[in-house]
């Protein structure tokens, strides 16, 4: 990574953290933290996108990853499992 990347994701990481520490009531070192979270699953997302079928490093789709299959799967699943247990709870709210 060179310095200019470094840097730009420096100053974005401190003015997001400033920004959210200066309008809600969080410690600028808990705004930091938070701001440095996203950037980073921000880049973890773009990645994924990028090497899955039709993405910009595998427009074709035979080159596809085993990390993206097994994220895909994992996220698939974790969908699943959200959608049942909102209707387990409307279920159950609707029965009280």
């Amino acid at each position: 990574m060179n310095r200019s990347a470094v840097l730009i994701a420096l100053v974005v990481v401190l003015g997001s953290a400033y920004l959210l520490s200066a309008l809600s009531d969080l410690p600028f070192w808990h705004a930091i933290a938070i701001a440095l979270a996203a950037l980073v699953i921000n880049g973890l997302i773009a990645t994924v996108e990028d090497d899955s079928p039709g993405g910009f490093n595998n427009p074709d789709g035979t080159a596809t990853p085993r990390y993206v299959t097994v994220l895909t799967i994992i996220g698939r699943l974790l969908l699943i499992v959200f959608v049942v247990s909102c209707l387990v709870v409307l279920a159950l709210w609707k029965f009280d």
